[in-house]
């Protein structure tokens, strides 16, 4: 076996394989072990004794095996789930307590006769004019965030050449 084919096979790399129906889950770990498979992970431990002497085969039934794995998945969603409904709720509570800031302004507005379009049109325009303010200051720190970033890389570093920011991609190019 080469070398390519021995650093392919490093500790932990997962083989899936699926046995014949009636197959107790013993027999595979004795069938190794017969033909030396148990404890050199195949005839790799004859080649190389220091690195492959304590490595071996382990069965794990591929139901125990997802269910370990999707138990994972849930938590790790579940956690996210929350934490994001979390992020609504103090977005929520942020815009009510600037509704409730605004409410005097917008009623003494109201009382000077100001109509219901002009108010509109006002708040809609402050938060244009902020969105715009906003986007253009982040795309100018992104462009001088990437120089400073890539002044600092080392020019050995691949592909150096190709960072920077770039539009949206259509699934299609």
């Amino acid at each position: 076996m080469g070398a390519d084919a021995h650093q392919f096979f490093e500790r932990g790399s997962p083989i899936a394989l699926s046995l014949r129906a009636g197959t107790a889950q013993a027999r595979p770990h004795a069938r190794a072990g017969e033909r030396g498979h148990d404890r050199s992970c195949g005839p790799t431990g004859a080649n190389y004794p220091k690195t492959n002497a304590d490595r071996g085969a382990n069965v794990i039934p591929l139901h125990r095996q997802l269910s370990e794995m999707f138990g994972h998945i849930f938590k790790s969603s579940s956690r996210r789930s929350l934490r994001a409904v979390d992020r609504l709720r103090q977005r929520r509570d942020l815009l009510l307590a600037r509704v409730a800031a605004r409410h005097k302004e917008v009623a003494i507005r109201t009382a000077l006769g100001a109509s219901r379009f002009r108010l509109v049109r006002q708040l809609l325009t402050e938060s244009m004019l902020l969105t715009v303010l906003g986007g253009s200051l982040g795309l100018l720190l992104a462009f001088w965030g990437i120089d400073f970033l890539v002044a600092l890389t080392p020019a050995d570093v691949p592909r150096l050449g190709e960072v920077g920011l770039h539009g949206p991609s259509s699934p299609g190019r």
